[in-house]
């Protein structure tokens, strides 16, 4: 029986890992696509509105990327300290 929970909690250890992982991932397509579609409103639009709106969209877009590796690393650390205690 204990052999049994000790795999359960284990897979279940595996599960909170990838599912912080698929996060960050989300979080990582996300900001691609605002910082891709800020770069196409720059290439196909040159007015002064479009441009600021794309360089809004490029500014969302790298702050999602560094808010979605930041807090990868900490949900990291924080299942890493809950595991080992």
């Amino acid at each position: 029986m204990q052999k049994n929970l000790n795999t359960l909690n284990k897979l279940a250890k595996e599960r909170t890992h990838l599912a912080n992982e698929r996060t960050m991932l989300a979080y990582i397509r996300t900001a691609i696509a605002f910082i891709a579609s800020g770069l196409i409103l720059i290439k196909f639009f040159e007015n002064g509105l479009t441009t600021n709106i794309a360089f809004l969209s490029m500014l969302i877009g790298i702050l999602l990327l560094v808010i979605g590796i930041a807090l990868f690393y900490i949900r990291k650390k924080r299942f890493k300290s809950i595991s080992e205690s």
